[in-house]
């Protein structure tokens, strides 16, 4: 709310807002199926799907961080101050535990319960989707400084 509104002639999803999008579908869509071929199927199907499922959620979680600001990094000052976008977050992973490891949601949602060690991998490979977005709004920023003044109006306002 700290900026006005964009040009009515100006479109909702904008190139580098396109392009973004893609980048970091396509970062999410082969991490979780890197998981799910990646997994040690001796385990069973179920697992290695209970798994892939979790990074997916995962990704979701910290793509939500990249997406609160077009051009300011997830880890500014001001970014982390929404209390209701971090209550849904938090509640997000709950219910996610909740699905992997409590036995009636598992039978209902065809889950098994989850070792330490592939929690932790879920949240590290889920980590690759914010350091994606971190990375190319790193690159626009630094491209936007150098493009002359006439070209900014596409790519939208500076970052601050």
């Amino acid at each position: 709310m700290h900026r006005p509104p964009r040009p009515s002639g100006e479109r909702i999803l904008s190139w580098p807002r396109l392009t973004r999008m893609a980048l970091v579908a396509t970062v999410m869509a082969a991490g979780t199926l890197a998981v799910l071929a990646a997994t040690d199927h001796s385990r069973g199907t179920r697992y290695a799907t209970t798994f892939a499922f979790t990074t997916f959620v995962l990704f979701q979680v910290a793509n939500a961080f990249n997406v609160r600001s077009e051009h300011e990094s997830a880890f500014s000052n001001s970014l982390p101050t929404n209390r209701w976008l971090l209550g849904s977050l938090a509640l997000v992973v709950t219910l996610q535990v909740l699905v992997v490891h409590v036995p009636v949601l598992q039978s209902l949602f065809g889950t098994v319960a989850l070792e330490p060690q592939h929690w932790l991998a879920a949240t590290g490979i889920a980590a690759l989707a914010l350091a994606t977005g971190e990375l190319d709004k790193a690159i626009r920023r630094r491209r936007h400084r150098r493009v002359p003044r006439s070209r900014t109006a596409e790519s939208g306002p500076p970052p601050r």
